[in-house]
């Protein structure tokens, strides 16, 4: 039995019209959430001017639980995608009619595969595949935006980190003073040295009569340290 495209397009849109029994879900997730039964947050959101829309809850969801909150609206979006293909496709020969077809090519079209094994044929099912692929690239944002998230350091790991980067950090730059130092003290002698080579004998005169003060010195102290034991005896 074939139906007439005027009888088929009208079944179709009293299909699609059945989905906006989804607006209770809507308001089954708005009325049972944490936020509208929290005084707390109504209060404080009260003096802050914020509406608690469905919105708001979904954002809440989306900081709180990213990953079960994303997964459920990926398998709602794919039953419910794959279902309206297949009342798209049925009046067709194509292997679309099929839930499990379906059920497969909106999973190749959302991931942006496309493997080209299967296609619509109607223009209601070319609508679905489209919306689909658009819905996959936002999904797939979304997913990239949850795994940044989980894979960011945390106030502590940050804390910790960075606090060992200072430390590596000051290590190198007390090393590089003291290089830099040390080698501008070498450098200056040997310029002047260099330089004046007349000073190079007063500055080795100088380091000789220093060393013979230093021994002249630990000689006193031992003539001074032996005079008590030469008296004693």
């Amino acid at each position: 039995i074939h139906h007439g495209p005027v009888l088929v397009n009208m079944e179709l849109l009293l299909s699609v019209l059945m989905f906006l029994r989804f607006y209770l879900v809507h308001r089954a997730i708005l009325l049972h959430s944490k936020v509208l039964l929290s005084a707390s947050y109504r209060s404080i959101g009260s003096l802050n001017n914020i509406n608690f829309t469905f919105r708001f809850v979904l954002k809440v969801l989306m900081n709180k639980y990213p990953g079960r909150t994303l997964l459920a609206i990926i398998l709602s979006f794919w039953l419910v995608s794959s279902w309206m293909l297949t009342r798209c496709e049925r009046q067709t020969t194509a292997p679309a009619n099929h839930m499990s077809t379906a059920l497969w090519l909106i999973v190749i079209t959302f991931l942006t595969v496309g493997y080209g094994d299967v296609a619509p044929k109607t223009s209601c099912g070319k609508m679905v595949c489209l919306f689909t692929g658009v819905m996959g690239v936002a999904c797939t944002a979304m997913l990239v935006a949850v795994v940044t998230k989980k894979l960011d350091l945390n106030k502590g790991e940050k804390h910790v980190h960075f606090f060992m980067l200072d430390i590596q950090i000051s290590k190198r730059v007390s090393a590089i003073r003291c290089f830099s130092s040390s080698s501008s003290i070498r450098l200056n002698v040997s310029v002047i040295l260099h330089v004046f080579p007349h000073l190079q004998q007063s500055y080795l005169c100088h380091l000789y009569a220093v060393k013979k003060a230093s021994k002249m010195s630990s000689i006193t102290e031992i003539s001074k340290t032996s005079k008590p034991v030469s008296v004693l005896a």
